[in-house]
């Protein structure tokens, strides 16, 4: 296996050590989780990109190919960077006009954060 061949390579002896398995097995400190990542590429689309909230969030995540903690954790960054509140977010995500329709959605699907 990767991890053991990685953890024989690093270790200097007959035995393998905890610290010999890091970063095989444990994550770098500071390192973003598999979940803040994909919440990380998503909220740059959506806040930088320019890219729509309902196309890049919403409609991965009603076809289940998003979970509701990587969206929950998206929208936990736009909540705490737009002020702490939903006006915030609709505010980075662009959607002041929908931001009832983007309330709601996050209310029905249990993705709200305060």
């Amino acid at each position: 296996m990767e991890i053991q061949a990685s953890a024989v390579v690093a270790a200097d002896g007959p035995v393998i050590a905890a610290g010999h398995l890091r970063g095989a097995v444990f994550a770098e400190p500071g390192a973003l989780s598999p979940r803040d990542d994909m919440s990380a590429r998503l909220y740059e689309r959506v806040v930088h990109g320019g890219e729509s909230f309902w196309d890049v969030v919403q409609k991965p995540y009603l076809r289940r190919e998003l979970s509701r903690e990587e969206a929950r954790s998206l929208v936990r960054r736009a909540y705490d960077e737009g002020s702490r509140s939903y006006r915030g977010v609709a505010r980075l995500f662009r959607l002041e006009r929908d931001y009832q329709k983007l309330f709601d959605f996050l209310k029905n699907h249990d993705l709200k954060v305060d």
